[in-house]
């Protein structure tokens, strides 16, 4: 099986977990190909791909991307730029994952759209479950998409644990 991951967030933990470095000196990387997809112009989806020893893909993730969350605002069919992206790959690859940061921003959006699956680590406290709340709503209320929560601190004991294990279980 081959698998991709494409990190959607500046933070580098998964990036540096497998050792690339410095992904900002990087001719091709996510955001280069996002810009190309809103500007309509032809990409090939095998360039920028780092290909690690243990058999996982890697397209890395740059500072530009603050750059083309701002370019989606304004783009025809912008939740659609890393579908698009995703599509094309699905030839190559048997598993496509996307790390990103959970907001409503039209990354985490694009994110979302691309996915047929969504994993999501929630830390089992109240005001961690209520900023995330709109977006657990529009993932839960999504007619095509897997959800899974995974519940991170989880006392039984704890009224702020029951809430969380309710409102996302």
């Amino acid at each position: 099986m081959k698998y991709v991951m494409s990190q959607i967030l500046n933070r580098g933990i998964s990036r540096e977990s497998i050792g690339i470095k410095n992904p900002d000196e990087r001719e091709v990387a996510l955001p280069s190909i996002m810009e190309q997809i809103i500007m309509d112009k032809e990409v090939d989806v095998t360039k920028g791909i780092i290909h690690h020893k243990e058999g996982l893909d890697f397209m890395p993730c740059n500072i530009d991307l603050s750059g083309v969350d701002v370019s989606l605002v304004n783009a025809m069919s912008r939740e659609f730029v890393l579908k698009t992206y995703v599509e094309s790959m699905r030839e190559f690859y048997d598993y496509i994952l996307i790390d990103c940061m959970l907001s409503l921003g039209m990354i985490t959006v694009n994110s979302l759209t691309a996915s047929d699956s969504v994993l999501i680590p929630v830390q089992a406290a109240y005001l961690p479950v209520k900023e995330l709340e709109q977006l657990i709503m529009r993932i839960i209320h999504s007619k095509s998409l897997f959800y899974w929560f995974i519940l991170k601190v989880f006392d039984i004991q704890m009224v702020n644990s029951l809430f969380v294990y309710e409102t996302v279980g």
